[in-house]
């Protein structure tokens, strides 16, 4: 019983630790597209 509860805390863990980089980074990445076009029409407004 403590191996299995052990097994699925280490699994969650990896799977937060594996979901966690790959979505901030798009979502930055995102961002970044969404506000560098809003810059330009900023810049040549």
């Amino acid at each position: 019983m403590m191996l299995l509860l052990s097994f699925a805390a280490f699994f969650a863990l990896v799977l937060l630790w594996l979901a966690a980089p790959m979505g901030a980074p798009e979502r930055a990445h995102d961002g970044a597209i969404s506000s560098s076009p809003l810059a330009g029409a900023d810049a040549t407004a």
